[in-house]
């Protein structure tokens, strides 16, 4: 499959944010049993976790944006559809 290594990349990414989304959840129904010091480490460990999956993101999207705009491969014709018109001639015009 074409891209598969640069989309399966970005799929990984994807899903770290999915797992930071459900720790965030986890936390703020926790909080209030949570001390301080536990809420300030839980949220600084979420917020490294979001900055380098942003990056991370970031970077992924700008290598397959350089792959797919360098992409020379040809372009697949259309087969099917409508044929073209005979152009009429002036001994054809009724």
């Amino acid at each position: 499959m074409k891209y598969y290594s640069e989309l399966s990349n970005i799929e990984t990414q994807i899903i770290r944010l999915s797992a930071m989304s459900s720790v965030l959840r986890v936390i703020s129904i926790g909080a209030e049993q949570a001390n301080t010091e536990d809420i300030r480490n839980a949220l600084w460990y979420i917020e490294g976790s979001i900055e380098d999956i942003h990056d991370s993101l970031n970077v992924q999207f700008n290598e397959l944006w350089e792959v797919v705009r360098d992409d020379d491969t040809p372009k697949e014709k259309h087969k099917g559809g409508m044929k073209k018109k005979k152009q009429m001639t002036d001994r054809e015009l009724p």
